[in-house]
């Protein structure tokens, strides 16, 4: 037994020193016989289980797991102390300076106006800082041991950076189709079979990403569809698949394709249904906002009132402002707003004309007076601006 003290809480030190006594002598003997390369795939496991707990937007399920992950990044770093290579602090340390070094625009002069600058940025930081001469060196250094499709898809970015892409969608369609195509004659015997799959899933890779498609992602819900369509198959067979007939197993594909038919029918109907509720909903919601707005019009008006009236009395004149803004403020809360008048352009969508006054210099059909101030909740009229306007 290693003396170790139990805690409510735990720290990024505490889990320093838990691997710490977990490598020791008197510690795990599973945990003192890993190496980089035993745990190589544990790290892969725990990523990908925490890109599905962000998927799932279970933040328990990722705060567990990105745990897992910063696990690994201690293991690693503990074995890699024990060898005298460096510590989690150095870890860190490279890590806290890169983000520093490629940010540039944060924490020195250069300056990015967006997110595209900011990236552009980044990237020139990065080749500097691997001494990246070339647009080759920058696909060269794309990792090998990434998903093949997302492999594909950052040497494809980079190379569009560098300028070798096709200016749209169309040309990378048409490749996709002349690689489905010699694929087929590569797999009657014209061919290499595999270097022709390679070509065609790269190909498939170019043309979603000029959809703006992310392959990997596509592909993992075309696997998610697969499962659901093959154990809706499963349920539906008399017997097990691989005692059925191929007759009973077009059947069976003829029938989940009906159901699927029939579920997306009824998916359009809930959609369409949950849109229009809404809608009513939005709008049930602004009339109750517009009518009780209206309740309070004629307060705001009596103040609106008093406060053009002349009088000496000034905590009065301040006590009807205070209360002015209370109520402007409450309004505001509401969704209403006013509606703009006075200089404005006539709008009868907007604005009551009661009267019109010959005036060159205001302008045609402009408005120069504002007898009663006019409210809106969105483009809901609460109530309409009456206005003079200059003919």
């Amino acid at each position: 037994m290693v003396n170790f003290q139990y805690m409510d809480s735990y720290g990024v030190e505490d889990l320093l020193h838990i691997m710490e006594l977990l490598r020791a002598p008197e510690g795990c003997p599973w945990d003192q016989e890993q190496t980089h390369q035993s745990i190589r795939r544990n790290m892969l496991e725990e990523a990908y289980e925490a890109v599905e707990a962000i998927d799932e937007e279970d933040p328990e399920h990722l705060k567990e797991e990105l745990g897992d992950v910063l696990l690994q990044v201690v293991f690693h770093a503990c074995m890699a102390a024990e060898e005298g290579l460096f510590t989690f602090d150095d870890v860190v340390d490279g890590v806290a300076k890169k983000m520093v070094f490629r940010h540039p625009h944060v924490f020195g002069t250069v300056r990015a106006e967006d997110s595209v600058q900011a990236l552009d940025t980044w990237d020139a930081q990065k080749r500097e800082e691997k001494a990246q001469r070339t647009a080759t060196d920058t696909l060269e250094a794309v990792a090998r041991s990434l998903p093949a499709l997302i492999r594909a898809e950052k040497v494809q970015i980079k190379a569009a950076k560098a300028g070798f892409d096709w200016p749209d969608r169309e040309p990378a369609l048409d490749k996709l189709a002349e690689e489905v195509d010699e694929f087929r004659r590569a797999a009657c015997g014209d061919g290499d079979p595999e270097e022709e799959l390679g070509d065609l899933l790269f190909a498939a890779v170019k043309a979603g990403r000029f959809l703006g498609l992310d392959s990997e992602q596509a592909l993992t819900r075309a696997c998610d569809k697969f499962i659901r369509r093959f154990r809706t198959v499963e349920e539906l067979a008399p017997r097990a698949l691989k005692e059925c007939s191929l007759e009973e197993l077009e059947a069976l594909k003829k029938n989940l394709s009906d159901q699927e038919d029939k579920f997306l029918r009824l998916a359009a109907e809930y959609d369409n249904y949950r849109r229009r509720s809404q809608k009513e909903k939005e709008s049930a919601w602004s009339d109750a906002k517009a009518d009780t707005a209206a309740a309070f019009l004629p307060v705001y008006d009596n103040l609106e009132r008093a406060l053009k009236q002349e009088t000496a009395d000034e905590a009065y004149k301040k006590g009807v402002e205070m209360t002015m803004t209370q109520l402007k403020e409450v309004l505001a809360k509401l969704g209403i707003e006013e509606i703009p008048a006075l200089g404005e352009p006539f709008d009868p969508n907007l604005h009551n004309a009661v009267m019109h006054v010959e005036d060159e210099g205001a302008g045609e059909n402009i408005i120069v007076d504002v007898f009663q101030t006019g409210f809106r909740s969105g483009d809901k009229v609460v109530r309409f601006a009456m206005v003079k306007v200059a003919n």
